[in-house]
């Protein structure tokens, strides 16, 4: 029996434990094959453009990482994520400003979601072997406790909305295909900051340069 990790995150006095099993090997099973890429674009083209992947990943019936990998490669850029991996992406994060607002979202076996606004949070430097931790406003805002071992895939979109606007976000997935926390840079609708999209589209680069999750044709 696989040990069970829990992932936290705690704002407010409020703390919401994911529990997801140990491991950071990802099953090729979770990557979207043909029929899944076709049923991905078309809602993205014909129903919600611009939405965040929990809304197809429900309406669709299809673990969210099949959503992320079924999108073209200029709208979504995965890797297979390892503790070096998660620490060397979540770096480009913390360039991001610790000053400048974005969303956090966070879900449970991608049943359940919730989205803190919170300003960027900053890495705190881990013991070995350890969670990162990373806080937002010092001490004042949302806190975040993550495990590195038990992200599986690593995914950045870019989805543009009916209104021309993107939305931006770094998606961190547990070995079971579903979301463990979302950093949301932008969003339709809603104020931009331009170092946040600057510091997104270094952390696009990063995750574009290792080698991918699943394999995205066009």
């Amino acid at each position: 029996m696989k040990q069970l990790i829990r992932t936290l995150v705690t704002c407010c006095g409020l703390t919401v434990g994911i529990a997801h099993s140990a491991g950071s090997t990802y099953d090729p099973a979770l990557c979207a094959d043909s029929f899944d890429k076709s049923m991905v674009r078309d809602f993205y083209r014909l129903l919600q453009p611009g939405a965040p992947p929990p809304i197809p990943s429900r309406e669709l019936a299809l673990v969210e990482t099949k959503i992320v990998s079924g999108l073209p490669p200029s709208e979504s850029t995965g890797t297979a994520a390892s503790r070096e991996i998660y620490e060397q992406i979540w770096k480009t994060i913390d360039t991001w400003g610790g000053e400048n607002r974005i969303t956090l979202v966070v879900t449970v076996d991608g049943f359940h979601a919730w989205a803190f606004p919170s300003q960027v949070p900053i890495t705190r430097t881990p013991a070995p072997e350890a969670f990162y931790d990373m806080y937002a406003q010092g001490d004042d805002g949302v806190h975040a406790h993550i495990n590195p071992d038990l992200i599986s895939m690593i995914y950045a979109v870019r989805l543009r909305a009916r209104n021309g606007e993107y939305l931006r976000a770094v998606n961190f997935y547990g070995e079971n295909g579903h979301l463990v926390v979302g950093v949301y840079a932008t969003e339709p609708g809603k104020q931009r900051a331009d170092r946040v999209i600057e510091g997104f589209e270094r952390t696009w680069d990063a995750i574009e340069a290792l080698p991918g999750a699943c394999r995205i044709d066009e």
